[in-house]
């Protein structure tokens, strides 16, 4: 295998496994919705022993010995990465210290999702994680009986991040929404004065793709 190629699967495993580390949580939350520490840990692993696999496809590796170290490596190096993941997340890509307050209480999931986002776009800033329905009020909205911002009864959690849009032009935010629905996120550009709901600023909707009942039910 030429340098080329090694390169080539290399970059493709990595790519792989970042996806995977997502969407195998997502697989297992919707069939088992209160499974929020156990999903993100499968995710992890299974992206780890894909990055794995990849590394040891790109370096020829030959001795079963290596290759094992690899395999037992890499997943607990990604493991341990996406657990400081949703503990630690930099304070410049918060809009605010009040905002910053809330990374707690955002799904762990999306939280890891952040993180795999920002390792392609650094200047990701967040504007909204949490919301009560007063708060559409204010926003001259109507008051939704249900919004993915709401905490779930079921789990504490926020299911939906907003991200700021208007420091990039029209290519960065397709690009960031292109990552976001690779990883199997729900995707969406509100705001602005085109959009039909009005009341907010321009931003990128990122969402939990998890049915309403999977979120409110206790």
């Amino acid at each position: 295998m030429s340098v080329v190629a090694s390169l080539i699967l290399l970059l493709a495993g990595t790519l792989t496994s970042l996806i995977l580390l997502v969407r195998v949580q997502l697989l297992l939350l919707a069939h088992y919705p209160t499974a929020e520490w156990p999903a993100m840990a499968a995710g992890l692993l299974a992206g780890g022993v894909t990055l794995a696999i990849a590394v040891a496809m790109a370096l020829r590796l030959r001795s079963p010995r290596r290759a094992l170290m690899l395999l037992l490596a890499l997943p607990t190096m990604l493991l341990t990465a996406g657990c400081l993941s949703v503990t630690h997340f930099p304070r410049s890509n918060f809009k605010s210290d009040e905002l910053r307050a809330e990374w707690y209480r955002l799904h762990p999931t999306l939280r890891n999702a952040l993180w795999v986002a920002r390792l392609g776009e650094g200047a990701l800033i967040l504007t909204d994680v949490t919301r009560k329905p007063s708060n559409y009020g204010e926003m001259g909205l109507t008051e939704p009986s249900w919004s993915s911002h709401f905490t779930s009864p079921r789990n504490g959690y926020a299911h939906a991040i907003d991200l700021r849009v208007r420091d990039a032009g029209d290519l960065r935010n397709w690009a960031r929404q292109g990552v976001f629905l690779a990883l199997g996120l729900k995707a969406d550009r509100h705001g602005g004065p085109t959009d039909r709901h009005g009341g907010t600023a321009d931003h990128l909707h990122v969402s939990l793709p998890l049915r309403q009942d999977a979120i409110t039910t206790q």
